[in-house]
């Protein structure tokens, strides 16, 4: 019986002294709890500290070091756009030159010198606009596609088969063989059959 009753109060002191670490714990400050912890285990603590700092930095990093290639990727592509818009410019400079030229010599020019000298600068600008891969597309005679084209109106036409092109009422643009601006065109529904 004195056995059982030291077991018993052996078991209660285990417990108070649990309960009493247990509520130590809580209010401990961390140098406290340094003590309560093995040498062991503090050390392999430290060691998942470390590395836990180690990988917050190279995150850190790895943020600021993909913020800064945006801003560069940002800056290279105005940069890059900017630079071929001013090629774009020099290129057109001699057209829009010439038709300032002829609009100044309104009145001292003949009519077709006029239209000639306006034909030349278009010509110009036109070839210019091909040169950065813009182009008109050629649209009278061809069959009519709705990826090129916008049907303004249709007629009954001899000799033309149904959805040819008859006539282009506004240009229609391609940039790098994709539409910028479709045809404005009049298509054909074919003959007119006879009654």
């Amino acid at each position: 019986m004195a056995k059982e009753k030291d077991e018993k109060t052996r078991e209660t002191k285990k417990q108070a002294k649990e309960k009493e670490a247990a509520q130590a714990v809580s209010g401990t400050d961390v140098e406290t709890l340094d003590i309560m912890i093995s040498p062991d285990r503090l050390a392999r603590l430290e060691l998942a500290a470390a590395e836990a700092e180690k990988y917050r930095d190279l995150a850190l990093r790895a943020r600021a070091d993909y913020d800064n290639l945006r801003k560069r990727v940002e800056r290279d592509a105005e940069e890059s756009r900017d630079r071929r818009l001013k090629e774009l410019f020099e290129s057109a400079l001699p057209a829009l030159e010439s038709f300032i030229l002829a609009f100044e010599q309104k009145g001292k020019w003949s009519e077709d010198s006029m239209v000639d000298g306006l034909h030349m600068a278009f010509d110009q600008l036109m070839e210019v606009f091909k040169r950065f891969g813009l182009e008109r597309m050629e649209t009278v005679g061809k069959k009519f596609d709705p990826a090129f084209h916008e049907v303004v109106e249709t007629v009954k036409e001899e000799g033309r088969g149904p959805n040819e092109i008859v006539r282009e009422l506004s240009p229609g643009f391609t940039f790098r063989g994709r539409t910028l601006k479709p045809s404005k065109v009049v298509v054909s529904t074919g003959a007119a059959k006879e009654e």
